[in-house]
């Protein structure tokens, strides 16, 4: 049976599989750090809707990738699909979270804000 660098028969090393967990979650970390980020541009109000759907993407990305790569779905060690599974939980959490009324308020305080103004104007024909 041949040996790895370490000794170890066969398979990674522990402290591979550690480095390859390790990997992985902080990948999933620094897209959570991300979408936050940007989910902070919007309003207040629209920021969970925001990062869920963003979350949401993201783990489909993963998922994706994770199908490209022909990664198991069940493995010894954190891959891509455990990734999109932590996005997805996260995702769903933050749209557990969004109060429904308080963004219908301010859709519906944007919509009558705009409604006072004149529409555009039709372009002119070229007569």
């Amino acid at each position: 049976m041949q040996e790895n660098a370490h000794g170890h028969p066969g398979g990674p090393a522990p402290d591979q599989e550690g480095d390859a967990n390790s990997r992985i979650l902080s990948l999933t970390a620094i897209l959570l750090v991300l979408t936050f980020f940007f989910a902070s541009f919007y309003p207040k109000p629209l920021i969970l809707v925001v990062l869920s759907t963003l979350l949401m993407l993201a783990a489909l990305a993963s998922a994706v990738t994770a199908a490209v790569l022909s990664q198991r779905i069940f493995g010894e060690k954190l891959n891509l699909w455990d990734k999109a599974i932590l996005l997805v939980f996260a995702g769903m959490v933050a749209g557990a979270l969004v109060d429904q009324e308080a963004v219908t308020a301010f859709i519906e305080g944007q919509t009558s804000s705009t409604a006072g103004e004149p529409a555009a104007s039709p372009a002119l024909d070229g007569d």
